[in-house]
């Protein structure tokens, strides 16, 4: 359940905003909902244990643009991204801690939900390490293997990604129970095969990763 749980619910589709308002508040959370980019901007403060986007709101502030400020900001709360718009590589600089591509399902929102609203009581390198295999799942599900591999952004952050992973995996039995939940969810994000090798031969033939609609 998700008792004396608030989220921040911003998404322009009258119907979809009231649909997950209707499982967020059946299942115990308090949910105030935006609009449009401004309001959620204007309504977002520290006493929200999450925020769901939606990316794409015309017209005025983006899902993005509003994630953006409200980083800049000093806001820490966990967001969720919950959109119709498949990531391209400029995710690679956003700060949300989840991606979901619409239509998502009624038990698959509220148990990541139910995940997010706890992540800003781990360590941040364990939220950070969680974030990054979030876009690198997205993107290698959404771009060939050989666009991947030259591109330099995303390769530093699976160099990043695989830092932390060793880091963590070291210092894991100095963790609490949920830290450790959260770092097993993040690993399982990925496969092996989303973590091909950083010595790849960038010339070398690759299989084209898998196009998904979600």
């Amino acid at each position: 359940m998700l008792n004396d749980t608030s989220i921040l619910v911003t998404e322009d589709e009258d119907a979809l905003r009231e649909l997950y308002t209707m499982w967020l508040t059946n299942a115990g959370a308090s949910v105030t909902e935006a609009t449009n980019g401004d309001e959620a901007l204007e309504a977002w403060d520290d006493s929200y244990d999450l925020v769901m986007l939606d990316r794409r709101m015309p017209p005025g502030m983006s899902g993005g643009d509003v994630l953006a400020e409200a980083r800049q900001n000093g806001l820490t709360t966990p967001v969720m991204m919950l959109t119709a718009v498949e990531p391209e590589m400029d995710v690679l600089d956003m700060g949300f801690d989840d991606y979901l591509t619409k239509p998502v399902d009624q038990d698959n929102l509220l148990s990541i939900v139910r995940d997010l609203v706890q992540a800003t009581e781990i360590r941040d390198e364990v939220r950070e390490f969680a974030s990054l295999g979030v876009k690198i799942h997205q993107l290698q599900k959404n771009h060939t293997a050989d666009a991947l591999r030259m591109h330099t952004e995303f390769q530093s952050i699976k160099r990043r990604y695989n830092e932390l992973l060793e880091t963590l995996s070291v210092a894991e039995n100095e963790f609490t129970d949920y830290e450790k939940h959260f770092l097993l969810l993040a690993r399982e994000r990925l496969d092996e095969s989303d973590l091909e090798s950083e010595n790849s031969d960038p010339e070398a033939p690759a299989d084209s990763a898998s196009q998904s609609t979600d």
